[in-house]
């Protein structure tokens, strides 16, 4: 009863205080890693690449390519959510204030397609992609849709991260531990 739930408490916080403290102090030293690397060589060489990236894939409206030989494609730029968590600030605000707006653009009633050539999207991408939205409101239009996706779909499984934006049916994929993804604004917020 009462006391065996007590008891479980107990121990569980016993097991669970040094991981939070190696978390803790994990955390600080990527963040000193971090800005080491900000200081040296490769962060200059990372950000002309980033320069040279950003005008090889640039549409004319504010969003960048799926493929450099694509001109007018497009897709989630989901790994440069990293960019922002980490800080290394390989990409300047312009770069995340077209993708949020060309995202916006593009989405469909149960979210934003994985890129320009078909309707279906990744969860847990999703979320990342909306992750690089500069305020709450756009973050929030962005994965509004995700939840009327989970709300409506007439696909009844467990939890799916693969999914059609126009219909939210499932495309594949379920209860698989990607989802955690869906954290990712948490990180932003906690400040990884």
């Amino acid at each position: 009863g009462d006391q065996a739930v007590r008891q479980w408490m107990r121990h569980g916080l016993y097991k669970a205080a040094p991981d939070v403290v190696n978390y803790r102090k994990r955390r600080r030293e990527v963040v000193a890693e971090a800005v080491r690397w900000q200081k040296g060589q490769e962060a200059k060489k990372a950000k002309a690449l980033a320069q040279d990236w950003l005008r090889r894939a640039a549409n004319d409206d504010g969003t960048c390519r799926l493929a450099f030989d694509q001109p007018g494609t497009t897709s989630m730029k989901y790994n440069i959510v990293w960019d922002k968590l980490f800080g290394t600030e390989l990409m300047p605000a312009s770069f995340f204030a077209g993708e949020t707006a060309g995202a916006l653009r593009r989405q469909l009633p149960y979210g934003l397609p994985l890129d320009s050539r078909t309707a279906y999207t990744k969860s847990d991408w999703l979320v990342w992609t909306a992750t690089l939205a500069a305020d709450k409101a756009d973050f929030e239009k962005l994965v509004a849709p995700l939840w009327e996706a989970y709300h409506r779909s007439p696909s009844r499984v467990p939890l799916t991260d693969w999914y059609w934006t126009d219909t939210s049916e499932q495309r594949g994929f379920q209860a698989r531990s990607v989802q955690g993804g869906l954290f990712m604004k948490l990180l932003e917020y906690v400040g990884l």
